[in-house]
């Protein structure tokens, strides 16, 4: 399974050392989802310009961004499919899943794969 899991630049190095944890964000709170999870998008598709742009909006972020695909095994476990776009995880993502692909956060050149 391939998702996606956007994130700022200054988590990369821990990324890439433990992997993605489920963790409380600071908007998690506002989005009235007050538990520790990893969410993540199915495809690379309208619905994930929508929603990045809003929560890009809500963290006042767009530079410093990063786009991360996740390939996970198919027995992977603790995985929620919400929404038709929108996987959350329950457990640490190990780093020989992720990988950093290129990807343009800003208005003039959101949607471009750099």
């Amino acid at each position: 399974m391939t998702l996606y899991h956007v994130t700022n630049v200054k988590y990369l190095d821990s990324i890439f050392k433990v992997g993605l944890v489920p963790d409380i964000g600071f908007l998690s709170y506002e989005a009235n989802e007050p538990w520790a999870a990893i969410y993540l998008f199915k495809e690379l598709d309208a619905n994930f310009e929508k929603d990045v742009d809003r929560w890009l909006i809500w963290a006042h972020a767009r530079k410093n961004m990063a786009l991360l695909k996740v390939t996970l095994p198919d027995n992977f476990g603790g995985l929620t499919e919400r929404f038709d776009w929108e996987v959350v995880c329950t457990k640490t993502i190990p780093p020989e899943y992720i990988e950093q692909i290129p990807y343009s956060f800003e208005p003039e050149r959101r949607g471009t794969h750099l």
